[in-house]
């Protein structure tokens, strides 16, 4: 197919000079390709050179002046932006369908390719063109017209009319009179209907289409104009409402939280479907406002003898109401109504005597017992939710399949509402049930070929999300195996494993070796670089807020304390945004801080020979993260824990090399506060502790003694006291000054022990 793409792209860049009689069938074909083909990722590209071979064959036949199209590249091209479901395809579908109309213009012929116009409705119907209706209506009337112009008059085919009753139906929800637009529709047939042969039957579907828009409209008075066509249509012996003519309504009242309603049409379905029919039928017309029904009253009495051929009366054949039950049953399981418990049991009770009726039946399945069982759990009588759903369970097993074959299937849904409600049960959070219910559901599946209980993505999510809050890590370790197996992973599921695995191992800190609780933050790695895996080969979306699941493994691979720990996570933050194939995601300033973090630990837990080399690469990623906080639109901003991050971690080194780059980085800290107004950076107490440590670790005792000695008389008022190292600094550089001897060491001794008495006195009060 790819080669063919390309085969059509050459072909129209070397006809631009030239064009050959046969190369005109290949454009047309070449037409129909890219519209039917439409890959997800290159529709705009393939219906753009579709567009453009059209242009081009449409540029020859006004050249040859000779046909060189046929209809059928316009109805392609129609479909083809329609099937994209979108404003602009919509748009350009419209266009097309001018195009098309204008030449018949230009000919001085009145266009009428009734297969044209369909395709021009169903785009529209795809399409959230506004206003489309309006535009289109007049169109469809217009050819209405004309056919009804010629001798002797001819007409519309229906499914023209079926469409343009869709049409205003589908925007009934959202655009004023577009539900009474169709409605009008009905009657412009019934009045040809009444007229002479061959007019456009009216059907059951015809119908329901108007009643889809009525339901669906916010106006005022719209249900109550549904139930008014509903009844019209049990009256109409030749048009007989269906299953879905009362489903339409029940499904409504259910939206309006009217349950009530919702059971009065069930029973009134049921009543319908059970009664003998009437002796007398009606006429379409009565539905009509009274000034339009005095004109055609007299002759109305009947539609064609040929409607009757496809008549649903109600005791021709077996009606199944389960749609209009499920749909009861739904209305009152979400109307938060106190009877609504009572009203769902009834309902099933009313099953068996139902059955017994000839003409109608009703067969609970899996979506009626969701209702029941959403109502029970509800309610809070998991147990017995539980008890129904086991025992659809049971008549399921692969030994007991034919022991009740009438007993419906369960279905996924009922799992998840079960487990769902074991899940947020308060009193009784029943952690093996739930991973019992999810074994049961993959053998139905698996073993007993039931579709119905196929697992999904959300099932398998909940089921790792409640153990993780029961702390079950092997368990939930083993189902995310399984929902691997089965394709359907997701990143929350890895972020629950992840987050289980490292407070799992935080917690087993006390009571595993060291080696143990290392290996825990290696396993999360691995979990992460699955979840990588299956993002990219899934196509699947993430969001930022992934950076904060990284940066948590991060944190977790810095307590291992090792350069090569260090050195993984380091990997992990690297281009993260091109791993996931998403650029909008790039490490944070909590990951940076996370990896320079893990960096020093390696350097304070004096891994051998990589001491230095921890520091050098803790104060590269430091120095990336202050360029990067100079760059507007980057997400990493310093703040006083980074700052403090790598200011203790160098403090530790004895080296006077790192001595002076802390002193450089406690400067920039302050320079950021004093000059560029970044309140957040005033240095803080354990910053400036850091780097008089640091100072004092390789023996430079006058520096750390200038360090207090400057911040005392240059940099800060007693009110900021709670921002001066702690006492033991000043008392420890203090110590070192005297031991020096010096004069100038020996005042700065002397205004350091004032300051400390100073500090003592107001942390006493």
């Amino acid at each position: 197919e790819r080669e063919f793409f390309h085969k059509i792209k050459k072909t129209l860049a070397l006809t631009l000079g030239k064009f050959e009689t046969e190369q005109v069938a290949f454009f047309q074909e070449g037409i129909e390709f890219l519209c039917k083909r439409q890959h997800p990722k290159r529709e705009l590209e393939e219906l753009t050179l579709a567009g453009e071979l059209l242009d081009r064959l449409e540029k020859e036949s006004i050249k040859r002046n000779q046909k060189c199209i046929t209809d059928r590249c316009y109805i392609h091209m129609i479909r083809g932006w329609g099937n994209t479901e979108s404003v602009i395809g919509g748009e350009n579908a419209l266009e097309w369908f001018y195009r098309r109309k204008r030449l018949s213009d230009q000919e001085g012929t009145f266009f009428r390719n009734e297969h044209v116009y369909h395709a021009l409705l169903l785009a529209m119907i795809d399409c959230p063109v506004p206003k489309a209706r309006n535009i289109v209506d007049p169109l469809i009337r217009d050819l209405e017209e004309h056919f009804l112009e010629q001798d002797p008059p001819q007409f519309m085919p229906d499914f023209l009319y079926n469409g343009i009753i869709l049409l205003h139906a589908s925007r009934a929800a959202t655009e004023y009179g577009a539900a009474a637009s169709g409605d009008d529709w009905i009657h412009r047939m019934a009045h040809l209907a009444q007229k002479q042969k061959g007019a456009p039957q009216l059907s059951t579907d015809s119908f329901n289409r108007v009643l889809r828009g009525w339901v669906h409209s916010p106006e005022q008075g719209s249900m109550d104009r549904a139930m008014e066509i509903l009844h019209l249509m049990m009256k109409y012996d030749q048009l007989q409402p269906d299953a879905m003519s009362f489903g339409t309504v029940i499904s409504a009242y259910a939206r309006q939280q009217q349950p009530e309603k919702a059971q009065e049409v069930f029973e009134l379905a049921l009543e319908h479907f059970t009664s003998p029919p009437s002796e007398e039928g009606a006429s379409v017309v009565e539905s009509q406002p009274e000034t339009e029904k005095n004109d055609t009253a007299a002759s109305a009495t009947s539609t064609n003898e040929s409607v009757a051929e496809s008549t649903n009366a109600p005791s021709s054949q077996v009606v199944d109401l389960t749609t209009c039950f499920n749909a009861a049953l739904y209305a009152w399981a979400n109307s938060e109504s106190p009877q609504a418990t009572t009203a769902i049991t009834s309902l099933f009770a009313q099953v068996p005597e139902i059955e017994k009726n000839p003409t109608v039946t009703v067969t609970p399945n899996a979506s009626s017992y969701e209702s029941l069982l959403h109502i029970l759990i509800e309610t809070g009588d998991i147990e017995k939710a539980d008890a129904i759903l086991q025992k659809m369970i049971n008549a399921h097993l692969p030994q007991q399949q034919l022991s009740n074959p009438q007993s419906p299937p369960p279905s996924t849904t009922l799992f998840y509402k079960v487990m769902n409600g074991w899940y947020g049960n308060q009193k009784n959070k029943n952690i093996d049930r739930v991973t019992e219910l999810l074994e049961h559901l993959l053998v139905l599946y698996k073993e007993s070929h039931v579709a119905s209980c196929q697992p999904n993505e959300s099932i398998f999510e909940l089921s790792i999300q409640f153990l993780g809050q029961e702390q079950k890590l092997e368990k939930a370790l083993e189902i995310l195996e399984v929902a691997e197996a089965q394709g359907m992973t997701n990143p929350k599921m890895y972020t629950s494993a992840i987050n289980l695995l490292i407070s799992t191992s935080k917690q087993q800190e006390e009571t595993k070796t060291k080696q143990e609780t290392n290996q825990m933050a290696f396993d999360a790695v691995s979990l992460l670089k699955r979840m990588e895996k299956r993002i990219v080969r899934y196509e699947q979306k993430v969001g930022r807020e992934i950076t904060g699941l990284y940066t948590l493994v991060i944190s977790a691979l810095a307590r291992v304390g090792t350069l090569e720990s260090a050195k993984i996570a380091n990997g992990l933050m690297q281009g993260i945004g091109s791993r996931l194939q998403d650029d909008r995601i790039q490490p944070s300033t909590h990951m940076f801080t996370a990896v320079i973090s893990a960096f020093c630990h390696a350097a304070m837990n004096h891994d051998g020979d990589n001491v230095k080399e921890a520091h050098l690469e803790a104060l590269r990623l430091f120095q990336d993260m202050m360029t990067l906080d100079q760059m507007k639109e980057s997400r990493v901003k310093l703040d006083e824990p980074c700052f403090f991050v790598i200011l203790r971690g160098l403090s530790s080194s004895g080296n006077v090399e790192m001595a002076q780059e802390v002193k450089k980085i406690l400067g920039h800290m302050s320079n950021l506060h004093i000059n560029q107004g970044r309140n957040k950076l005033k240095p803080t107490a354990r910053c400036f502790g850091a780097c008089i440590k640091s100072l004092l670790n390789c023996n430079q005792h006058q520096e750390a003694a200038q360090v207090l000695h400057h911040l005392v008389i240059h940099g800060w008022s007693d009110a900021d006291l709670d921002h001066f190292p702690p006492l033991v600094s000043f008392e420890e550089v203090s110590k070192a000054c005297r031991a020096d001897g010096s004069d100038e060491l020996t005042k700065m001794a002397d205004t350091l022990d004032e300051v400390s008495k100073t500090i003592f006195e107001k942390e006493q009060d």
